[in-house]
């Protein structure tokens, strides 16, 4: 598996000029995940385009997780909409994960689904491999999938546009204070429910990575991030977006006081 770099400085848009230096004769596959857990982002509709291309280009069927589709922020950008890999008519075969967890808030009913695109069958034997791996791992209960006709039929948009207005406006909150910290430096979050930050270390006179970081903030400080090394962003932070702006506001103080005591001036 080759792992293919997003880049911060253009909200986190994947280097398609990396990815087509990655791809070898092993390569059957590629993955992406819009909108992006970690990173927070949603890709532009060029963006999409661009990487449904490049899959036509090196000819690989494409993997996309898009179960935050629904989680599009719209503060910083009214027209701000998802875009699907399944929007573009292509050649290339199309995997999309879903699942009810994120959009619907019921993490425990633990039930996903994925949709197989592929207009031209150009992936007979990418698709029999499906079938095989879905009926070893995948039993969703009965109840819960007539639950799930019900919830997607039946729940209010109005109320599914609430919760990801909460979610907005935490993230905006702690977009627009955690650079207020030390070493800190976030990225504006798009969507899903994340946000991430960079860690200058060199800011810190006792702090060398991002596990650091996370481990000393956790003793400290009691308050919980992740380190971006287990994303594969060494240097970078991870904070999630789902509490209340109340909570997020100690948070802060908590973060801001952490790393001006470990400042290296």
């Amino acid at each position: 598996m080759h792992f293919y770099n997003c880049r911060p400085e253009n909200d986190w848009e994947a280097d398609l000029d990396e990815i087509r230096r990655l791809k070898d004769d092993k390569t059957k596959l590629l993955i992406v995940t819009n909108p992006s857990n970690p990173c927070g982002s949603n890709f532009s509709r060029k963006h999409v385009e661009d990487i449904v291309r490049l899959a036509k280009e090196l000819r690989l069927p494409l993997f996309s997780d898009e179960i935050y589709a629904g989680m599009v922020f719209k503060g910083k950008d009214p027209n701000a909409t998802f875009t699907s890999v399944a929007d573009f008519g292509t050649t290339v075969p199309r995997v999309i994960l879903g699942g009810a967890a994120k959009n619907l808030v019921v993490p425990g009913w633990r039930l996903g689904w994925l949709l197989y695109v592929d207009p031209h069958g150009n992936g007979p034997s990418f698709l029999e491999g499906l079938k095989r791996v879905g009926m070893l791992v995948c039993g969703p209960c009965t109840v819960v999938q007539a639950a799930l006709g019900e919830a997607l039929l039946n729940t209010p948009q109005e109320h599914l546009d609430q919760i990801v207005a909460k979610i907005e406006e935490s993230a905006m909150y702690l977009y627009n204070h955690i650079g207020e910290c030390v070493g800190l430096s976030p990225t504006m979050p798009r969507g899903a429910m994340y946000l991430m930050s960079k860690i200058d270390l060199e800011k810190y006179r006792d702090i060398k990575t991002d596990v650091e970081f996370f481990e000393k903030l956790l003793e400290e400080e009691n308050v919980q991030v992740l380190p971006g090394t287990i994303f594969n962003a060494p240097g970078f932070t991870r904070l999630t977006t789902t509490r209340p702006v109340e909570v997020y506001r100690e948070a802060v103080e908590r973060i801001k006081a952490f790393c001006q005591r470990h400042a290296a001036v």
